[in-house]
């Protein structure tokens, strides 16, 4: 039995507040996601990929379908689910520092003593390299910066699932790079189960032990493409592989037609 799965998980969204009309999002998703394992969802823009990652984590419930937790059913947060949102902001407190933001997640989650506080607190901002910005302010970090406060944070709370929703989008190229880099460390030492949305193939691929392709609107999975490529992973070495390069190919086949589809439908 895989640790994370989704059963025919569909999502219909009602256009006007007093009912009638609805859109289907997504149509018949199921998945079956095994534990430890770092897997991306990429696919047209507005295809779902947000909403069935919202599903997973409890935030919304689905219209059809069901997503279970090792067997259990998810039909509110669970414990051992962390989500980090695309905008840091909705991540962290501005009024805080990061060493309070940390502390946080240690604090709701845990209810440790002050001394035990303080040392894990200073572990986890290490981990992410900003023990020199424990006393700084969220205003007063780089965009990464305040991405690598929400990772930590959310590293803090010792999930066994990260739901990631396109974290890195906000940030230049060489700050996302350097993110990936800092997740992929994260995930092998914590021996996390992630899935992560995307709109980058590239990034996908990079990451990732497993693609799974959406279609466009209502989103259903048309490809679940394994990623063979050695960890670890090398921005440089990585990218330039034949293996990475028909990845990517592939990968792009599947999402173009369904982006045109979609421009079908709207004109």
């Amino acid at each position: 039995m895989a640790y994370l799965e989704t059963h025919g998980v569909g999502k219909r969204f009602t256009l006007h507040e007093r009912g009638g009309d609805q859109a289907l999002a997504l149509s018949e998703v199921s998945l079956a996601i095994e534990r430890g394992t770092l897997v991306a969802i990429v696919g047209p823009s507005g295809c779902g990929k947000s909403t069935l990652l919202q599903i997973m984590a409890g935030l919304i419930s689905a219209s059809t379908g069901e997503v279970c937790l090792n067997g259990r059913p998810i039909t509110a947060p669970p414990f051992e689910v962390v989500y980090v949102f695309q905008q840091y902001t909705k991540s962290i407190f501005p009024w805080k520092t990061v060493w309070q933001n940390v502390a946080f997640g240690l604090q709701n989650r845990k209810g440790l003593d002050k001394t035990t506080l303080a040392v894990q607190c200073a572990e986890y901002i290490r981990l992410v390299d900003l023990a020199a910005f424990e006393n700084h302010f969220p205003w007063q970090l780089s965009g990464g910066m305040q991405q690598r406060v929400a990772i930590a944070r959310a590293l803090a709370c010792q999930p066994d699932v990260l739901l990631m929703d396109e974290p890195f989008s906000s940030v230049d190229a060489m700050t996302r790079a350097g993110l990936q880099d800092l997740l992929l460390r994260l995930w092998q030492e914590f021996s996390l189960t992630v899935v992560f949305v995307t709109h980058d193939v590239d990034e996908a691929v990079y990451l990732s032990q497993r693609v799974i392709v959406m279609s466009a609107t209502p989103g259903r999975v048309v490809g679940d493409i394994p990623v063979p490529l050695a960890y670890p992973r090398d921005q440089l070495v990585t990218r330039e592989a034949f293996e990475y390069i028909d990845l990517r190919r592939q990968l792009y086949q599947r999402i173009f037609p369904s982006e045109r589809a979609a421009q079908r439908q709207v004109a």
